[in-house]
C-alpha cells in the first residue's frame, strides 16, 4: 500500500484498537497517541480510505466497525459482535449504534442482504480491506508499542518473609527484638489458648530465676 507515515501509523493504531479492550479510539486519542493535530488524523483517515477504496467514514462510523470486528479478530468467532456490545462498548445507545449501522450499510451497498447477512458482510469487507490490519513492512511508532512488561519481582532474600499457609512468617522487626533479649510470646493459628500462657509462664519464671541468680 502507498501510504505515508502518517497513514500507516494511524492503520497500526487501528489494528491494535481491534485486538485490544482499550478503546475504541477516538480522533483525539490517536492525535495524542501520534503527537499530531486532529486535522492532520482527519486528513490522514480520508488518504487512508481513499488508499484502501473504502467509503469514507465518520468518526462515530469508525469506532462501531472496530468494534464489530474485535469478535472476529480476537477469538475466531463466526458472528461479529453484538448491537449491545457495541453500544457498551462506544458509550453509546442501542438505537444510535443502529442507526450508525444502517448508514454504514447503505455506504457498503449491502441494503439487499438479510439483517445477519449485513453484519456479517460489512465486517468481512472492513476486515478483508486491510483497515484494521498492519501495513506491511511498517514500523510501529514509538507511541503505539506495547507498554514494557513490568520485570518480575526478585525472589525474598530470607525465607521468613514468604507466606505460610496464607500467614505471614515471623517479620524482620520482631526477629531484631528477639536478637535485643525483648520477651517473645509465641503464637501461630494451631496454638491454642492453653499453650501460650503455658509460654507465657515458662518465660516468667526464667526471668524470675534469672534475677535470683544475680540477687545472690
Amino acid at each position: 500500500m502507498d501510504l505515508n507515515a502518517t497513514e500507516r501509523s494511524i492503520l497500526v493504531l487501528l489494528h491494535r484498537d481491534v485486538i485490544t479492550q482499550d478503546g475504541p479510539y477516538d480522533d483525539a486519542q490517536i492525535a495524542d497517541e501520534l503527537a499530531l493535530t486532529q486535522e492532520a488524523v482527519k486528513a490522514g483517515l480520508r488518504s487512508v480510505y481513499a488508499t484502501l477504496q473504502l467509503p469514507r467514514l465518520t468518526e462515530a462510523e469508525r469506532r462501531v466497525v472496530v468494534v464489530l470486528c474485535r469478535p472476529l479478530r480476537q477469538e475466531d468467532s463466526p458472528t461479529p459482535a453484538t448491537n449491545r456490545e457495541v453500544a457498551n462498548a462506544v458509550f453509546l445507545a442501542e438505537d444510535t449504534v443502529k442507526a450508525h449501522l444502517r448508514a454504514l450499510y447503505e455506504k457498503f451497498g449491502l441494503g439487499q442482504f438479510s439483517h445477519n447477512q449485513k453484519r456479517a458482510r460489512l465486517a468481512e469487507r472492513i476486515l478483508q480491506s486491510g483497515l484494521l490490519s498492519t501495513p506491511a513492512q511498517a514500523d510501529e511508532p514509538a507511541s503505539a508499542a506495547s507498554p514494557p512488561r513490568r520485570p518480575p519481582s526478585p525472589p525474598p532474600r530470607f525465607p521468613w518473609t514468604r507466606r505460610l499457609r496464607g500467614h505471614r512468617a515471623i517479620p524482620v522487626a520482631v526477629l531484631a527484638s528477639l536478637a535485643a533479649g525483648a520477651p517473645l510470646v509465641v503464637w501461630s493459628p494451631w496454638q491454642d489458648a492453653s499453650a501460650t500462657h503455658a509460654i507465657c509462664a515458662d518465660r516468667r519464671d526464667n526471668d524470675q530465676d534469672g534475677k535470683t541468680d544475680l540477687n545472690v
